[in-house]
């Protein structure tokens, strides 16, 4: 049997407890008078319906494409449902000991979206889709944790700081993006340095050196004795964690390698999905207008368009996730911990000529650094990493035989 024959088992297992669940929540909570209980019993029948597709050994093209996009928007809806209201109720109705549940519910967390990423999400074949399908899950499944499950119902104060810093959620999606894109059969997260042929270590050294340069620019001479408060918050430490994992995992590792297929026999196979890729990884940050004023936001965007310029650039040249993520995390924790002593960084308060000046600069230096990169033999090394990215090379459906 295949992995993915393993998780097809799984994903109907899950099914069968989520859909009892269900049934459960929802018939308590009419016999209560809780409106909610509407909500549950029709993501009790989305996911009737995915348990009776995928249990049938034939059924209807039409309905398999449906129940699809059914399962792909509602069935994560509802495993959230279930994993929130089944551990508040562990809590609160058998009186146990908030820190040890909340832990192994955490754990489970980390892996419960796998079997629907390989078995509806894998099923996605056009780029459009599962651009989509990858944002949308990105979305749910770090932001929909606290949603389900209150922060007051984690416990101790150390546990409530981890679940509200939804760092749980950006692992739980780097699992499920790893599961999605071998499902598409595209590459694994770069962890063994394979550089070959035309690697350079000046120019990586070079790439390290402007990072951190960046970053010290970005947090206006704080000095670190100022910052050693803001260091030392565990919050602080946290929600930048969070962000490098997760925005590195959707915005360098799925979403370019979903790009580089889609794009592959244009004519900018490569140029083409960084500068998308870096376009979409800025607009993504639209979503922080909700909570400041929309010409902070603008100066994001300007400005995260550049660093996802530099990122992308760094991922492909070194074929290291890892390596993004602690840059993106580095360049957070201290952006937040300069920002939370009263300190001023570059993409954050009120934006002032000299900050969309040297914003610009920046974005204009990391274009620049990109063309740069794109020739000679440093452009071998992105397009061997990009090959790599799209499955070349890579070992696919590997199977345990148990057979004497």
């Amino acid at each position: 049997m295949s992995g993915r024959d393993y998780l097809h088992i799984w994903y109907e297992t899950q099914l069968v407890a989520a859909l009892f669940f269900l049934l459960v929540i929802s018939g308590w909570e009419m016999y209560v008078g809780i409106h909610q209980g509407y909500l549950m019993i029709f993501l009790g029948v989305i996911t009737a319906i995915g348990l009776i597709v995928a249990s049938l050994p034939a059924v209807p093209t039409w309905l398999v494409a449906t129940n699809r996009w059914l399962q792909a928007i509602f069935q994560p809806l509802a495993l959230l449902m279930v994993w929130g209201t089944v551990t508040r109720q562990i809590i609160v109705r058998l009186q146990l000991p908030a820190r040890g549940v909340v832990v192994l519910a955490l754990i489970y967390y980390l892996i419960m979206f796998a079997p629907l990423a390989s078995e509806i999400g894998g099923a996605f074949k056009w780029g459009l889709s599962r651009l989509c399908y990858s944002f949308y899950w990105f979305l749910l499944i770090i932001l929909g944790m606290t949603i389900s499950l209150p922060v007051k119902f984690a416990g101790p104060p150390i546990m409530q700081t981890i679940v509200s810093s939804h760092v749980v959620g950006a692992l739980a999606f780097l699992i499920t993006a790893t599961t999605l894109m071998r499902a598409w059969e595209l590459a694994w997260p770069g962890l063994l340095p394979k550089f070959g042929w035309g690697w350079s270590w000046l120019t990586f050294a070079f790439l390290v050196a402007v990072d951190l340069v960046v970053t010290g620019v970005n947090i206006g001479g704080v000095s670190l004795t100022t910052l050693r408060q803001g260091l030392t918050s565990s919050s602080n430490f946290l929600v930048a964690l969070c962000a490098g994992i997760g925005e590195e995992t959707l915005c360098r590792f799925v979403i370019l390698a979903i790009l580089l297929v889609a794009l592959k026999n244009t004519r900018w196979p490569l140029g083409g999905p960084l500068a998308v890729s870096a376009l979409l990884f800025g607009f993504a940050h639209l979503l922080n207008a909700a909570g400041q004023p929309l010409a902070d936001t603008v100066l994001q965007i300007t400005g995260t368009v550049g660093f996802g310029l530099f990122y992308l650039v760094v991922f492909l040249y070194t074929g290291q996730l890892w390596l993004t993520i602690l840059m993106h995390f580095l360049f957070d924790w201290l952006a937040f911990a300069a920002d939370g002593t009263g300190g001023v960084t570059l993409l954050t308060g009120t934006p002032t000529t000299s900050s969309w000046v040297l914003t610009l600069v920046e974005l204009v230096f990391f274009i620049l650094l990109t063309v740069w990169m794109m020739h000679g033999k440093r452009r071998t090394v992105l397009e061997r990493h990009a090959q790599r990215l799209m499955g070349s090379d890579q070992s696919f459906g590997y199977r345990l035989d148990f057979r004497f």
